[in-house]
Protein backbone atom coordinates (compact mmCIF):
# COMPACT_ATOMS: atom_id res chain seq x y z
CA UNK A 1 0.00 0.00 0.00
CA UNK A 2 1.36 3.64 -0.67
CA UNK A 3 0.72 6.32 1.92
CA UNK A 4 2.12 8.80 -0.12
CA UNK A 5 -0.30 10.32 -2.42
CA UNK A 6 2.03 12.31 -4.31
CA UNK A 7 4.76 9.90 -5.20
CA UNK A 8 4.02 10.05 -8.52
CA UNK A 9 1.12 11.49 -10.90
CA UNK A 10 -2.08 10.20 -9.51
CA UNK A 11 -4.76 9.79 -11.34
CA UNK A 12 -7.10 8.09 -9.21
CA UNK A 13 -6.63 9.62 -5.88
CA UNK A 14 -10.32 8.15 -4.58
CA UNK A 15 -8.62 4.81 -5.21
CA UNK A 16 -5.16 5.48 -3.71
CA UNK A 17 -6.85 7.02 -0.43
CA UNK A 18 -9.26 3.71 -0.35
CA UNK A 19 -6.03 1.35 -0.47
CA UNK A 20 -4.06 3.23 2.19
CA UNK A 21 -6.92 3.41 4.61
CA UNK A 22 -7.89 -0.49 4.17
CA UNK A 23 -4.13 -1.13 4.05
CA UNK A 24 -4.13 0.86 7.95
CA UNK A 25 -7.37 -0.94 9.04
CA UNK A 26 -6.60 -4.48 7.60
CA UNK A 27 -2.83 -4.14 9.38
CA UNK A 28 -4.38 -3.30 12.76
CA UNK A 29 -7.37 -5.13 12.36
CA UNK A 30 -6.87 -8.00 10.81
CA UNK A 31 -9.70 -7.33 7.80
CA UNK A 32 -11.82 -4.69 5.94
CA UNK A 33 -13.21 -4.83 2.46
CA UNK A 34 -12.90 -1.56 -0.01
CA UNK A 35 -15.75 -1.00 -2.04
CA UNK A 36 -14.81 2.17 -4.31
CA UNK A 37 -14.70 4.62 -1.67
CA UNK A 38 -16.60 2.74 1.46
CA UNK A 39 -15.28 0.15 3.58
CA UNK A 40 -16.72 -3.20 4.84
CA UNK A 41 -14.83 -3.02 8.58
CA UNK A 42 -15.64 -3.91 11.79
CA UNK A 43 -17.07 -1.26 14.03
CA UNK A 44 -13.96 -1.40 16.37
CA UNK A 45 -11.96 -0.20 13.20
CA UNK A 46 -14.64 2.96 12.20
CA UNK A 47 -13.05 5.60 14.50
CA UNK A 48 -9.77 4.71 12.75
CA UNK A 49 -11.02 4.29 9.38
CA UNK A 50 -12.41 7.71 9.50
CA UNK A 51 -9.11 9.22 11.01
CA UNK A 52 -7.12 8.05 8.36
CA UNK A 53 -9.82 9.07 5.74
CA UNK A 54 -9.25 12.68 6.75
CA UNK A 55 -5.87 12.07 7.06
CA UNK A 56 -5.24 11.41 3.41
CA UNK A 57 -7.51 14.02 2.55
CA UNK A 58 -5.82 16.58 4.04
CA UNK A 59 -2.57 15.33 2.41
CA UNK A 60 -4.30 15.57 -0.87
CA UNK A 61 -5.20 19.19 -0.16
CA UNK A 62 -1.73 19.61 0.85
CA UNK A 63 0.09 18.30 -1.84
CA UNK A 64 -2.66 19.80 -4.54
CA UNK A 65 0.18 21.61 -6.70
CA UNK A 66 2.39 18.99 -6.88
CA UNK A 67 -0.56 16.47 -7.63
CA UNK A 68 -1.52 18.94 -10.02
CA UNK A 69 1.62 19.77 -11.68
CA UNK A 70 2.43 16.10 -12.17
CA UNK A 71 -1.05 15.26 -13.44
CA UNK A 72 -0.53 18.36 -15.90
CA UNK A 73 2.82 16.83 -17.27
CA UNK A 74 1.39 13.14 -17.24
CA UNK A 75 -1.12 14.15 -19.67
CA UNK A 76 1.32 16.13 -21.83
CA UNK A 77 0.15 20.19 -20.64
CA UNK A 78 3.10 22.27 -21.57
CA UNK A 79 3.94 25.94 -20.82
CA UNK A 80 2.11 26.89 -24.27
CA UNK A 81 -1.40 26.78 -21.85
CA UNK A 82 0.62 28.40 -18.82
CA UNK A 83 -1.60 32.05 -19.64
CA UNK A 84 -4.84 29.68 -19.82
CA UNK A 85 -4.43 28.13 -16.43
CA UNK A 86 -3.31 31.54 -14.79
CA UNK A 87 -6.44 32.94 -16.45
CA UNK A 88 -8.44 29.75 -15.10
CA UNK A 89 -7.22 30.28 -11.39
CA UNK A 90 -7.41 34.17 -11.02
CA UNK A 91 -10.96 33.18 -11.24
CA UNK A 92 -10.85 30.27 -8.19
CA UNK A 93 -11.32 32.15 -4.78
CA UNK A 94 -8.82 30.02 -2.35
CA UNK A 95 -9.77 28.21 1.02
CA UNK A 96 -7.57 30.89 3.32
CA UNK A 97 -5.86 29.39 6.39
CA UNK A 98 -5.49 25.39 7.35
CA UNK A 99 -8.16 22.62 6.02
CA UNK A 100 -9.29 20.82 8.76
CA UNK A 101 -10.95 17.51 7.20
CA UNK A 102 -13.83 16.37 9.65
CA UNK A 103 -13.58 12.34 10.22
CA UNK A 104 -17.02 12.13 9.35
CA UNK A 105 -16.06 12.46 5.82
CA UNK A 106 -16.47 8.93 5.42
CA UNK A 107 -19.49 8.02 6.47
Amino acid sequence: MQSNVCIKVKHNLDSQVADTVIGKVYNKYGWGIPIHDAFIISPAAAADARKWYAEELTKIYEDRQLILNNYFKSIGITSAAQQQWKDLVSKIHPLEGDINVNHMALK
